[in-house]
């Protein structure tokens, strides 16, 4: 495998785009067995219980009705919903509530599907409306305010495993 490896940093991008396209299912197979290996490495492995039934998930159909809404922070009020690598938090928040600036390892999208949030980002505040989609890298610091109600899905990666909660 070593001599693989070596022989490949000779290669041009040009010829190695080749090798790829021609030997696409070759390269599918070395991916997934990658990934097997490296998801066999302690560092991956979950922590709790419950993440580890939320990588066991099959094909899910939920309707957002029915999970039950949590008050996870003041004013912030959440339906969440797990992957094995994302977490779905469809939050309607309280006009007024806000949440303190922090950070976390996690990739955060924004989507404002109702309302104006005042977001602050790396020391600048935007006024998101719906419709409006922000992206905030992991550990960049932010905060926010409710300036009326509000429905929002935000969608964090990893897993927030500080969102999941037993039933």
């Amino acid at each position: 495998m070593e001599e693989f490896y070596d022989k490949l940093q000779t290669l041009t991008d040009d010829q190695l785009r080749d090798i790829v396209r021609n030997n696409r299912d070759k390269f599918k197979k070395i991916a997934l067995e990658s990934a097997d290996l490296i998801l066999k490495e302690p560092a991956c492995k979950p922590e709790s219980e419950e993440v580890q039934k939320i990588i066991k998930m099959k094909p899910t159909l939920k309707n957002l009705n029915e999970i039950e809404e949590r008050e996870v922070w003041p004013g912030f009020h959440g339906r969440l919903i797990h992957t094995a690598t994302m977490t779905f938090a469809f939050w309607r928040v309280e006009k007024g509530a806000s949440i303190h600036e922090h950070q976390h390892i996690h990739e955060q999208v924004v989507n404002m599907h109702e309302g104006e949030f005042e977001l602050v980002v790396n020391g600048q505040a935007q006024i998101c409306k719906p419709g409006d989609v922000f992206v905030i890298p992991s550990n960049v610091p932010h905060s926010g305010v409710a300036l009326t109600e509000c429905r929002i899905l935000d969608v964090f990666q990893p897993v927030r495993t500080d969102y999941v909660f037993e039933d």
